[in-house]
């Protein structure tokens, strides 16, 4: 099952500066400056809109209803309909090009992310949850347009409102100023404590939510397993766990959240209070007009309305830059595997490879010791060896998914780590035992969007492997649409596709990890026939399952504890009664009875 506990130990150990995670994110709006500039020039007319309007209060109290006059007052109403409808429509376009940009940025980030990923090493994928992964390219990306579009400008234009009114206000009333922004030391001391303790939850929601991913997207990958052996209920309480802890981090915040716009509330209500007395007793005495009065208790309401909402900014900031540390640690991961600085071009390949003194290890043990071997262009040869004996590393290291730990490869006399991956992968078909089928159709299977491949290649390629015996019985052939994994073909099916695959692509070497599945004979004859044309004119690299197939071949390699045992033909091997003869009592013997028959 998923180890969860890791995915939450490399979360924690994510800390980087608030600072610089927000320097990083806003080189992601330069592309889009334009739409950032707008958004930003925006602000101060909506600001002003909202000062504007307390202050017309102000004057008609002052000027029309303390002395009765109504010369003037429509006019003032006209003026207050006018700043009213003018700041919702500015608001409405604003809120448009603010999640537009919202948008543009999400889409630049998730590209590079879903970039960056398929460049990682296997390595990190055999180590990393799928579910987290899609965590952060789906959730985590989306945290950030939220934090664009409701938190970073919109607070920006926050600061804006909160410094006009201050401005409006003391030029109003120095002294009843002075009294109002009394509160606003306790209010910013405990905005700053609930804060802090705000983005340790956001981080803690962040894995508890990628353990939920990780957790469901293993469970949906290995359901037949989990019904057939009835583990249901073992995976609900499991899930209950995760869920349960997800859920207690989720009321943790909603907690800061009502405790800050409690407080907010709370510091907003001292602060009236505040005005009306101090207020009240200067408006008494004459020292200050009843209009200011009001101005002053509209301002403060005005005021509160932004600092309210950094209830709500703050935790879409803290989602977000929990996101940002996930995000941004993933785009700095390194792939094991790199392209050479200059790496060399073949003109031409034609398929001979050399392991020489090669050594790899996992990072437990070697797995592979002082390896060498030859094939020479064109030649056929199979590995056999029993589990663990190294034979899918080979496969690995001679398609650099992985780099050897001492010695090196080398194809047509070139060291693999000086060519091109492009180059290198190009000329190494490999046709796995779990072959991937993804969802399309059959051309696109087969041709893997390469545009070289036309639908003509496709054909030819499925004519020679015998594929094209099942396809051009489907309704639309060639563009039949394949499901998700294949779950509309038989097994056989998708192991005629994958040679046609490999056909169609034309490697001047081929690697063969035979599946063992259980098929009916006659597609089985089916595929021997298309593994037999996938030979002609290649270097080919077989893991054998079947005797036939080690029969055929130029040579055998006999494979102990990742060395070389024995080397030969078939019969000269059995002659000898070693390392291969045991094997061959083992695992073949029956295959050649059952053939027999």
């Amino acid at each position: 099952m998923v180890r969860l506990s890791k995915i939450a130990t490399d979360e924690k150990a994510e800390k980087i500066y608030d600072a610089r995670l927000m320097k990083r994110f806003l080189r992601y709006t330069l592309p889009y400056k334009g739409l950032l500039f707008l958004s930003l020039s925006l602000l101060p007319a909506i600001s002003l809109l909202a000062l504007v309007q307390p202050y017309i209060i102000k004057v008609a109290v002052d000027n029309n209803m303390v002395p009765r006059v109504t010369e003037g007052m429509g006019l003032l109403v006209l003026f207050f309909t006018m700043a009213v409808v003018t700041e919702v429509l500015i608001r409405m376009f604003h809120y448009y090009v603010v999640q537009s940009l919202g948008q543009k940025v999400v889409y630049s980030i998730r590209k590079e992310l879903f970039n960056h990923i398929q460049k990682l090493s296997l390595s990190y994928f055999e180590k990393t949850p799928v579910g987290s992964l899609l965590n952060r390219v789906t959730n985590d990306v989306e945290s950030l347009s939220e934090m664009v579009s409701s938190g970073v400008v919109s607070l920006m234009g926050d600061i804006i409102t909160i410094v006009g009114i201050a401005a409006v206000m003391i030029i109003l009333n120095l002294k009843l100023a002075l009294v109002s922004f009394s509160i606003l030391p306790l209010l910013l001391v405990g905005t700053l404590l609930i804060r802090k303790g705000m983005r340790k939850v956001y981080r803690e929601i962040r894995i508890k939510l990628a353990e939920i991913s990780a957790f469901i997207q293993e469970n949906v990958a290995g359901i037949k397993v989990i019904q057939l052996y009835l583990r249901e209920k073992k995976n609900e309480e499991n899930f209950q766990k995760i869920n349960g802890a997800y859920f207690k981090a989720t009321l943790r915040a909603n907690f800061f959240d009502a405790f800050l716009f409690s407080f907010v509330e709370i510091a907003g209500a001292f602060a009236v209070a505040l005005i009306l007395w101090y207020g009240g007793m200067k408006e008494m005495e004459g020292a200050m007009t009843f209009g200011v009065l009001v101005a002053f208790i509209e301002y403060l309401n005005k005021i509160f309305v932004p600092i309210k909402d950094l209830s709500a900014k703050f935790s879409v900031i803290q989602a977000a830059m929990a996101a940002m540390e996930r995000i941004f640690s993933l785009i700095d991961t390194e792939p094991d595997i790199k392209e050479p600085s200059a790496p060399l071009m073949m003109k031409e390949i034609s398929g001979k490879i050399e392991f020489n003194n090669v050594s790899f290890s996992y990072g437990r043990g070697k797995v592979i010791n002082n390896l060498s071997f030859c094939v020479d262009a064109g030649e056929k040869v199979a590995l056999v060896g029993a589990t663990g004996a190294g034979k899918s590393t080979i496969i690995k290291l001679l398609s650099r998914m992985y780099d050897v730990t001492e010695g090196n490869v080398l194809v047509d006399g070139m060291d693999i780590k000086k060519m091109s991956l492009g180059q290198l992968r190009k000329n190494v078909g490999m046709v796995p035992q779990d072959f991937f089928i993804f969802s399309g159709t059959i051309f696109d299977n087969i041709s893997l969007g390469r545009e070289e491949i036309d639908l003509n290649n496709v054909k030819v390629a499925a004519e020679k492997v015998m594929a094209s015996r099942f396809i051009e019985k489907m309704p639309r052939r060639y563009y039949s649409e394949i499901k998700e994994k294949g779950v509309n073909l038989s097994m056989g099916q998708k192991q005629l596709l994958s040679l046609a695959r490999v056909m169609a692509h034309d490697p001047k070497i081929l690697v063969l990890d035979e599946a063992t599945s259980s098929i009916d004979v006659a597609t089985e004859l089916y595929i021997q026939k298309g593994i037999r044309t996938l030979f002609e004119d290649r270097t080919s690299i077989i893991i054998a399952h079947r005797l036939s197939t080690i029969k055929d071949v130029d040579r055998i390699i006999v494979l102990h504890k990742g060395e070389i045992r024995e080397e030969g033909r078939h019969n000269e091997l059995l002659e000898k009664k070693g390392l291969y003869y045991r094997l061959y009592q083992l695992q073949y013997q029956d295959q050649e009875s059952f053939n027999a028959a």
